[in-house]
């Protein structure tokens, strides 16, 4: 009976004797898909380590690991961030109050320019309220 078609056919080694053979796609990929035994030409039996589908279940657990990790490291830089912000805000506010940042000791006179001179600076902190125009 004569074959009208086509057939694609996939070359492998023997891991045991080196011998080259081939076998059709649709065999491969069955093998590959459930990691039954084969034979060699020779009689040495073979298989597949990974599925298809263990291979992509790696993948998978690989990427899940990774997009946790990455979720990790935001969640860490965005409490780093504020807990940079929260310390600058603070350090304006004592300056702002004349109180020395590195010795704690609070200074009337600069308490008393950082008032006069600079009540802008003073109400961005929320030491102050803003001035209200009278009409």
């Amino acid at each position: 009976m004569p074959f009208y078609g086509t057939v694609e056919f996939f070359q492998e080694e023997c891991c045991s004797c080196h011998m080259v053979f081939l076998m059709t796609a649709d065999f491969q990929k069955a093998m590959k898909a459930t990691g039954a035994t084969f034979y060699c030409p020779a009689g040495h039996n073979q298989h597949y380590t990974k599925t298809d589908l263990q291979v992509l279940r790696e993948r998978l657990e690989r990427s899940e690991r990774e997009a946790a990790q990455l979720r990790e490291a935001k969640i860490g830089a965005e409490r780093a961030r504020d807990r940079a912000e929260k310390s600058i805000k603070r350090l304006r506010k004592r300056s702002a109050a004349g109180v020395c940042p590195c010795c704690n000791r609070t200074f009337e006179q600069l308490a008393n320019h950082m008032k006069q001179k600079h009540s802008q600076f003073r109400q961005l902190q929320g030491l102050e309220t803003p001035k209200q125009l009278h009409a």
